[in-house]
Parts: structure tokens; C-alpha cells; sequence
């Protein structure tokens, strides 16, 4: 239900005219509703509270504790739109496969409609958790958000790109840099862009955590 909470808000949000509360109300409704989904999520995956060293370094690992801290640092900062691509799509993808289990445990697996889905979801999970991967990469806080989020942030990136269960952030990364690698080897490219290009690979690199 929260994941359902998620993507109802995001369009309210984003279709203001369709939505029954303010555009800004909408967009944290969203935001509080990931939160929720991903504390729930965490709780399952970690079980009973530990305060020591080793309980917190593996909540670390967990990929809702990750996202529990995006939706809480954007939950308290003012809205900006393409932040709400990760939390939608996710909620977006998770919908169309409880659907799909739905639909089979009454009885409805075989139908057309059923069937579709069941495709369009598996043909195209893996193009989502890649444009969500590229969006985190180049979401960067401006506007009214305060000048502390982008470091925040930042130590989110690090989380993502150390994921163990979901790789596409270093996917998106070495992918990035392949390209601009690229760019840089043509003989058409300037000198100075050239070196714009190596200098900011090497201090992304510099920044990347060790895995």
C-alpha cells in the first residue's frame, strides 16, 4: 500500500490538475510514503534492533537503508521534480509485479492482460534500474535546498555505487566513463576539453569508494 501511496502522490505531484491536494503536499505525501515502504523493507531484511559496531555496518549494506535516507533528505528539503524518478519508478515496477501475482493467485494468470504485463515488466526492469541509476548520478540539489544537501547526498552516492544486490550505479558510472573515454581519444577533440575530461575522471575516481 505504501508503494501504491508512493506512485499516486508522484503523479498528483506532477499532474496537479488531476490531484486532490496541493502540489507541494503531494510531493512529500510521496516522499513519506517511500520512506515508509523502505523502513518496512529494512525491518524485514535485518530483523530485531542492535545497537552495536556489526548491526549498523550491515544496515549499511541494505539497499532500503539507502533509500530510507534519500527519501528522508529529500523529505525535509524543498521540492526538486527529478527527485522523485528513483521512489516512482521503483514503486511503479513493484506495483506491476504484486499485480501480476495478484492477477495469478485468482485465477487470472493466463489472461492477455495478465500476460503483457508480466513481459513489459521483465523486459523493462532492467532499462529502469538503469535511467534510476543515471538520474541519481546527475540529480544534482539546487534551487532551495540547502547548500549541506549536496554532501549528504553525496554520501548516498557512495552507498549506491557500494551496493552489493544492486550494481547499477557503478554499471552507470563505468559506463559514463567508457563514453567520455571516448570523447576524449577522438583527434577532433579539443585540447583543453580533453583535459576537462581526465581531470574529472581522475577526481571521480579519486571519490569513488573502494569495493
Amino acid at each position: 500500500m505504501t508503494r501504491l501511496a508512493t506512485l499516486f502522490f508522484a503523479i498528483c505531484y506532477l499532474l496537479p490538475f488531476l490531484s486532490p491536494v496541493s502540489s507541494d503536499s503531494a510531493y512529500y505525501k510521496a516522499f513519506a510514503a517511500a520512506a515508509a515502504t523502505n523502513a518496512l523493507r529494512m525491518q524485514q531484511r535485518v530483523g530485531l534492533v542492535s545497537f552495536s559496531r556489526e548491526f549498523f555496518a550491515r544496515l549499511l549494506l541494505e539497499d532500503s537503508c539507502h533509500y530510507l535516507f534519500y527519501s528522508i533528505l529529500f523529505l525535509t528539503s524543498a521540492p526538486v521534480t527529478m527527485t522523485l524518478l528513483s521512489i516512482t519508478l521503483f514503486a511503479a515496477l513493484h506495483a506491476a509485479s504484486q499485480l501480476v501475482k495478484l492477477l495469478t493467485a485468482i485465477g487470472h494468470g493466463g489472461s492477455n492482460f495478465t500476460l503483457r504485463l508480466a513481459s513489459f515488466s521483465q523486459q523493462h526492469t532492467a532499462n529502469c534500474l538503469g535511467i534510476i541509476a543515471c538520474g541519481e548520478i546527475f540529480l544534482i540539489p539546487v534551487g532551495k535546498a540547502s547548500l549541506f544537501v549536496p554532501f549528504i547526498y553525496y554520501r548516498f552516492l557512495t552507498l549506491r555505487y557500494s551496493s552489493r544486490r544492486n550494481p547499477n550505479t557503478r554499471q552507470a558510472f563505468a559506463q559514463m566513463r567508457y563514453s567520455l573515454d571516448q570523447v576524449a581519444a577522438s583527434a577532433s577533440c579539443p585540447q583543453i576539453v580533453r583535459s576537462l575530461i581526465y581531470n574529472s575522471i581522475s577526481l571521480i575516481s579519486r571519490l569513488a569508494p573502494a569495493i
